[in-house]
């Protein structure tokens, strides 16, 4: 019975790491790897839950981010962007997203100042 216990953990433990590995591929992807903007959300809502750390969070957020903009979804898609912006705040990527997301929305003053921001910053810091 004891084996049998263990061998079921260790199978549970396997399919979890299976599955966390496989979000973060579908979430690291984009439209053109052939899946769809739902299953990229939902595959970066699993990383973000799931990651220790803020880069990997970050990135999770940007590429949520750059799925609800793809499904024209602007306010969902600016709040990633200020989420990965939250936790690194030197992202020129999702600086510049969240501008043009911002300009999608009418807000061109505040597209124009995340675009200019993101000119201005530093790629990598």
């Amino acid at each position: 019975m004891k084996t049998s216990l263990t061998t079921l953990l260790a199978a549970l433990a396997l399919t979890a790491a299976a599955s966390a590995a496989s979000s973060e591929k579908i979430c690291a992807s984009i439209k053109s790897d052939g899946y769809t903007p739902d299953q990229i959300v939902e595959a970066c809502s699993n990383v973000i839950r799931d990651a220790d750390y803020p880069g990997v969070k970050a990135g999770a957020y940007y590429n949520r981010g750059n799925a609800y903009f793809d499904k024209k979804d602007w306010d969902n898609a600016i709040s990633d962007y200020d989420h990965a912006l939250g936790l690194r705040p030197n992202y020129p990527s999702a600086m510049l997203n969240r501008g043009i997301a911002k300009k999608h929305k009418g807000d061109n003053a505040g597209g124009d100042a995340d675009i200019a921001a993101a000119k201005a910053m530093k790629p990598g810091n």
